[in-house]
């Protein structure tokens, strides 16, 4: 809308309501492309572009911010509740495996589970192509090694062999699992 004087006027209030409008759905999760339809739905035409700079402006910024902190606080809230539950769990598997009258079959059930649960879980597998250069593969080696979960097959090197640009080494068994890799 223009004025007398020929400079555009605008209707700060909608704007403003839009603009809360398009703050609420980004703090929902909404991805641009999917807040633009939204609104273009309600008749209202807000590019992906123009949904870009509101979630990216300070404001809505701090506000994510707040959002990733309450979630985080509740993650590590859960966390400890579960752990509490763990433990109450726990101890009551520990009393019915002391005591007399659980039936054998029940102690032998709540054992082979705890040993389960103490074991490390293995990972599945997935089938595909991955192209990765030598300093990805390296990078992958020195974070396994660090973590514990690799050891050195010699302990002081790694058996490396280069051929037709493959890279081979040979690593240990660690907790049950077999560590070896062929990366091709």
């Amino acid at each position: 809308m223009k004025s007398i004087d020929g400079h555009r006027q605008y209707n700060i209030q909608r704007l403003w309501d839009r603009t809360r409008e398009v703050r609420r759905m980004i703090l929902m999760g909404m991805g641009n492309k999917e807040i633009s339809a939204a609104l273009a739905s309600q008749g209202v035409r807000l590019g992906p572009q123009q949904i870009s700079n509101i979630r990216n402006s300070p404001i809505v910024r701090r506000e994510l911010e707040i959002l990733h902190g309450a979630k985080d606080a509740d993650a590590i809230r859960l966390r400890d509740e579960v752990t509490q539950i763990a433990h109450k769990g726990a101890l009551i598997l520990d009393q019915m495996l002391e005591n007399e009258e659980t039936p054998e079959a029940l102690k032998a059930k709540i054992a082979t589970d705890m040993i389960k649960q103490a074991l490390p879980q293995r990972t599945e597998s997935i089938v595909g192509q991955v192209q990765l250069t030598r300093e990805d593969i390296e990078e992958i080696k020195q974070r396994a090694f660090q973590s514990g979960s690799m050891v050195r097959s010699d302990q002081s090197a790694v058996n490396q062999t280069e051929n037709e640009g493959t890279e081979d080494a040979e690593f240990v068994e660690i907790n049950g699992l077999d560590q070896r890799s062929d990366l091709d």
